[in-house]
C-alpha cells in the first residue's frame, strides 16, 4: 500500500523535526515532575514483543511515502531504562528521469535498528518514554544494486497498559543522516559538498509513525 505523498518541503520537514524534539522534551519534563508520584509497571524482566503497523515518510519527493510495519523485540534493564532491537519494512514507489520521460520503479526499504529508551510514568498504567539509537537502512530497487545506509535515529512515544502481559504502543521516530564517509575517498570521485562546506549526504531523512501491541513474554 503506497500513500500519496503530502507536500514535505524543506521548511515543513525542519517543521516536523523540531515538532518531534519538542514533544519528546515536552513529555520528558511533565514526566519528571509525575516520576516521584507514579513506578513504571514491573514487566518482570521479560522479553518484549512488539509487532507493529504505521507510515514512513520520506524527505525526498521522488519517493512515495508508505506503508510500513515490522517487529521490535526488547527488555527492561532497570525500572527506567530499556533496551531494544528491530525491523522494518516498506515498499516505495520512485520516479526518476528515463531520459525519454520520467520512469517509475518500485523500491523496498528494509531498517534495522537498536535503541535505547528512557521510561518515565504519566500514570500507574501510562508510560511516556524517549528514545535514541542507530541503524541501517538497505534498499533493494528493482533496477540497479542494493544499497545500505547507516543512520542515527531519536524519537519517543507513549506505552499504554492493557493487561499485565500486554501494552498498547505508539512510537515516532527521525532517522537522521551520517555523513558519507566514502565521500573522501578520492577512488569514488569528487565528493559533492554543501553550501556550508562540508560533504553533502546522500541520504535522506525518514519520519515513522507507529501503532503497535507489545507481548511480554
Amino acid at each position: 500500500m503506497i500513500y500519496a505523498r503530502p507536500d514535505l518541503s524543506p521548511h515543513k520537514w525542519l517543521s516536523i523535526s523540531v515538532f518531534t524534539c519538542g514533544l519528546t522534551c515536552v513529555l520528558s519534563l511533565s514526566a519528571g515532575r509525575a516520576h516521584g508520584q507514579f513506578l513504571p509497571p514491573d514487566l518482570g524482566g521479560g522479553l518484549q514483543l512488539t509487532p507493529f503497523f504505521g507510515a514512513l515518510l520520506l524527505e525526498d519527493r521522488s519517493y512515495d511515502n508508505a506503508a510500513y510495519a515490522g517487529a521490535r523485540i526488547g527488555t527492561d534493564i532497570s525500572s527506567s531504562y530499556s533496551i531494544e532491537g528491530g525491523l522494518g519494512y516498506a515498499s516505495s514507489g520512485l520516479e526518476f528521469d528515463a531520459g525519454d520521460g520520467e520512469g517509475r520503479e518500485s523500491v523496498g526499504m528494509l531498517l534495522l535498528f537498536g535503541d535505547f529508551l528512557y521510561n518515565y510514568p504519566l500514570a500507574d498504567d501510562f508510560i511516556a518514554f524517549g528514545s535514541f539509537g542507530a541503524g541501517d537502512l538497505v534498499s533493494f530497487p528493482e533496477s540497479g544494486s542494493n544499497r545500505s545506509d547507516f543512520y542515527f535515529t531519536f524519537g519517543g512515544g507513549l506505552k499504554a497498559l492493557l493487561r499485565p502481559d500486554m501494552l498498547l504502543r505508539l512510537d515516532v521516530r527521525q532517522y537522521a543522516p551520517d555523513l558519507e564517509i566514502y565521500s573522501f575517498n578520492p577512488r569514488r570521485g569528487t565528493p559533492r559538498f554543501s553550501p556550508s562546506g562540508s560533504p553533502k549526504s546522500e541520504i535522506q531523512k525518514i519520519l515513522t509513525f507507529t501503532v503497535g501491541l507489545t507481548f511480554v513474554l
